[in-house]
């Protein structure tokens, strides 16, 4: 009898597996879903014995339900019990144990009852104690998949051990909490990530032609919809419903304008929302109005004396995905900015009393005068930006008493103002790609000002002597140092041509791409240098033995520097047998006119 019914389990089970081979028609508008179950294929290592826990994390909207629901009808067919746990399902406990504590006991055990009965197809399950799931699955082989769940009572509730399940059994967690997994001890994680290009064009085609390429004449600007998009696949399918069947005026209007529909807006708050903290919820803010695309080192000596436990915020707004972190550099999706925006635009209809000014027309009536400046001083405006400013020069009256940060990348201007602002808070001047710009002002009251980043101002010819402390070199006059500042960005400044002898605390130098000619013998006097990147300067023709002499220098970039004809690295005087000092990585790769052979490295850690 047991052989007959074992036979007829597996020819039952043979011919759904044939049957769930192919994935139904629910999921045909999720390109690439093959790929994405064979990732987490992978991970679950169907072919083992052993009870393995799985997550699926990434961002709202990335697509982890559909996911993990095509994985489930594609895989279930290979156990003897399977089940699909979500919000909904453990709402029910919850509602009617609406007043109790999260923790309950008669909720746990309704709970782990509605769940019995889920996975054995059973009306009725009787149990009186939360060992129930051990003993009446302990020889089952299982598929359980809990999707968007955040509550660690549930988890440990339902999938508590992995000795409650049968061998070769397998569980699902689906969050966008990262901290949820490992709490549980789950390390086995596939992070879903968005769409390549071409597979994000054929998803926003579906939604809008329900075909897998743009119709006629709309390619151009469906590629533009879908980059602008960020490709997140929730944003997409938004966009492209409502677009379906509209003109290419329509198109233009709702597509590639800037801001989110509300079903968008509300699913991306919702992780927002959902910070355990306000110091959370304020670092998120300061991020998506201000510092996305921001060093992380830099946000945090930016953000040191907010009192917002910034360490602790970051890590926690990682494991939420709200942001992620490439190269020490922390990026959020363009969506999530923009939701991020809508939080602090919704603190006030008066854009002079939110937190921060992040629309255009906001700052130009600010900076413009429409707004009378001594409002500025009585709200709490820390940090502005401006990015694509239009005006050659910001109005007389300006006033940046109030400023910790200032962003005005890719802008017209070709100065900032005249004369010398009080700017004794601003820490951070980010004027990156601002091709126009000649000259910036003088800061001799900046006196905190920890970066600043002039990459790509390509006019630029000269520095204020206001910000460096000079040794007579031309074009630059001496003035006072500036002790705060520790990062110098003149990358792509094609026009600057001397050798900036500037903060003596400076630590990273970046003057890639300059027509510099020299590395001076004074480059010893920059004790606290640790990075100094000058790769594709063309110019460079000499570079002074005495940067050998730099104790905490890591890593020099000299790489592409097609001039250079003098380098040498000498002995470092300090440098004994049990020292611990780190020794540089120098680049000097396709510098083809220096003989490599004259270079006295002494064991020096080098590329060639």
């Amino acid at each position: 009898m047991d052989n007959e019914a074992e036979m007829i389990e597996e020819i039952t089970n043979d011919i759904l597996g044939k049957l769930k081979l192919t994935l139904p028609k629910d999921f045909d508008d999720f390109v690439g879903m093959e790929d994405h179950i064979a990732e987490i294929s992978s991970r679950l290592r169907l072919e083992s014995e052993e009870v393995k826990m799985v997550g699926i994390w990434g961002p709202s909207g990335i697509g982890k339900t559909t996911i993990a629901r095509a994985a489930f009808n594609r895989l279930s067919c290979n156990f003897q019990g399977s089940v699909f746990i979500d919000r909904a399902f453990v709402s029910k406990s919850r509602n009617i144990y609406a007043r109790a504590n999260p923790d309950d006991y008669n909720m746990r055990l309704h709970l782990q009852r509605n769940f019995l009965c889920e996975i054995l197809g059973k009306r009725h399950i009787k149990i009186d104690h939360l060992g129930a799931v051990g003993e009446r699955l302990k020889r089952r082989k299982v598929l359980i998949v809990l999707d968007d769940l955040d509550d660690q009572v549930v988890l440990d509730t339902l999938v508590g051990q992995t000795n409650w399940f049968g061998s070769g059994s397998r569980i699902i967690v689906v969050t966008k909490d990262r901290h949820f997994l490992r709490s549980h001890g789950i390390d086995c994680v596939y992070e879903v990530g968005l769409p390549a290009e071409n597979l994000a064009l054929e998803m926003l085609s579906r939604y809008a032609f329900k075909q897998r390429c743009p119709l006629a004449g709309f390619t151009e600007l469906a590629v533009e919809v879908a980059n602008l998009f960020g490709y997140l696949p929730l944003g997409l399918k938004a966009l492209g419903s409502y677009l379906r069947g509209r003109d290419k005026e329509s198109w233009i209007m709702h597509g590639l304008r800037k801001g989110l529909n509300k079903k968008l807006e509300e699913a991306l708050r919702v992780d927002y929302e959902g910070l355990g903290s306000k110091k959370d919820k304020a670092i998120f803010r300061h991020i998506a109005c201000l510092l996305n695309n921001v060093e992380i080192n830099d946000i945090k000596l930016l953000l040191e004396d907010s009192g917002l436990d910034v360490n602790t915020g970051l890590d926690n707004l990682l494991d939420n995905a709200l942001i992620r972190e490439r190269w020490n550099v922390v990026h959020m999706h363009c969506l999530v900015q923009e939701m991020g925006k809508e939080m602090v635009r919704a603190q006030s209809k008066n854009p002079t009393k939110r937190e921060f000014l992040v629309d255009s027309k906001d700052i130009c009536d600010v900076l413009g005068g429409n707004v009378v400046a001594e409002k500025l001083s009585g709200i709490s405006l820390n940090l502005s930006e401006l990015e694509e400013y239009p005006l050659k020069c910001l109005p007389s009256s300006f006033r940046g008493e109030d400023l910790v940060v200032l962003k005005m990348r890719n802008s017209k201007l070709e100065k900032l103002w005249n004369g010398a602002q009080s700017l004794s808070l601003l820490e951070h001047m980010d004027l990156r790609g601002s091709t126009w710009l000649k000259e910036i002002p003088d800061l001799s009251m900046a006196t905190n000002l920890m970066t600043l980043d002039l990459r790509g101002c390509q006019s630029l010819v000269e520095l204020p002597g206001s910000i460096l402390e000079w040794n007579n070199l031309e074009l630059l006059p001496r003035s006072i140092n500036l002790e705060s500042l520790y990062r110098l960005d003149l990358g792509g400044c094609s026009r600057f041509r001397i050798f900036p002898d500037i903060s003596r605390n400076i630590s990273f130098l970046i003057l890639n791409q300059t027509a510099i000619e020299e590395v001076p013998c004074w480059i010893e006097n920059f004790s606290k240098l640790i990075s100094l990147d000058m790769w594709g300067c063309r110019k460079l023709k000499r570079i002074s033995p005495n940067i050998s002499k730099m104790k905490l220098l890591e890593k020099a970039d000299f790489s592409n520097c097609e001039a250079l004809t003098e380098a040498s690295w000498l002995d470092h005087p300090s440098l004994e047998v049990n020292t611990h000092t780190k020794l540089p990585v120098l680049n000097f790769i396709n510098c083809l006119k220096l003989e490599i052979k004259k270079l006295s490295f002494n064991n020096q850690s080098s590329s060639t």
